[in-house]
């Protein structure tokens, strides 16, 4: 599941108890309710592994998983799982919706994606056609290059409707799931909960059905 908390206290811990309710195996959170510069963790459950500007954050709830931190910068953290077989990469990402698209991107300069397994989910602030929105912008356009370029693919449904919904009704469609593209058909039953999430985004889930481990539920 993945959900950005705008910095909120209630939405935050609303996330974890929600995912622990549900029996998810993780938990991404962009923008975390911090105490003292260091993310919110009201629960015993869970390991957290944040971004260096703890902007973005992954929650490892299935105690089976091993995951140890593969890539770090001040907006992304990716995560590398070990699951029987299968290396697996999961990323949390922020992007700040008045910092310039070709910094946020090139955060991931130095990071292959054609060399491994990934699904990258988080708030890009960019609107483009393919996920949700009548117009596209610059951001957009650049965003889009840059999925092509690295075989990523939108998992996003946009029938299911926006992501975002602000206090005075203003939709979009910021928070996306990515995976690469031997993954895509692998991603299963994605949607948009049904649950408030006391934050102007909503709770997006997802479920993984990897035929390298057909006993086992990935979340």
């Amino acid at each position: 599941m993945q959900i950005n908390v705008n910095h909120s206290q209630i939405a935050h811990v609303s996330a974890l108890q929600t995912a622990i309710e549900l029996g998810l195996d993780f938990l991404t959170i962009q923008e975390p309710y911090l105490i003292n510069g260091e993310p919110l963790n009201s629960c015993s459950k869970g390991k957290i592994y944040c971004s260096k500007s703890h902007k973005s954050l992954i929650v490892i709830l299935n105690p089976e998983l091993i995951a140890y931190t593969k890539f770090k910068t001040d907006h992304i953290i990716i995560l590398e799982l070990h699951l029987k077989n299968l290396i697996l990469n999961i990323s949390s990402v922020y992007f700040p919706p008045h910092y310039n698209i070709d910094d946020s991107i090139n955060e991931f300069l130095t990071y292959d994606f054609n060399r491994s397994f990934n699904i990258i989910t988080g708030d890009f602030n960019c609107r483009f056609q393919t996920w949700g929105y009548n117009l596209e912008d610059h951001r957009g356009r650049k965003f889009m290059e840059f999925l092509t370029l690295n075989n990523l693919n939108i998992c996003n449904i946009k029938e299911h409707g926006p992501t975002f919904i602000s206090d005075c009704l203003k939709t979009g469609y910021p928070d996306l799931t990515i995976v690469s593209s031997a993954l895509i058909d692998k991603v299963k039953q994605w949607g948009i909960l049904d649950r408030h999430s006391f934050s102007d985004h909503r709770y997006i889930y997802f479920k993984m059905d990897l035929e390298f481990q057909p006993s086992t539920e990935f979340y």
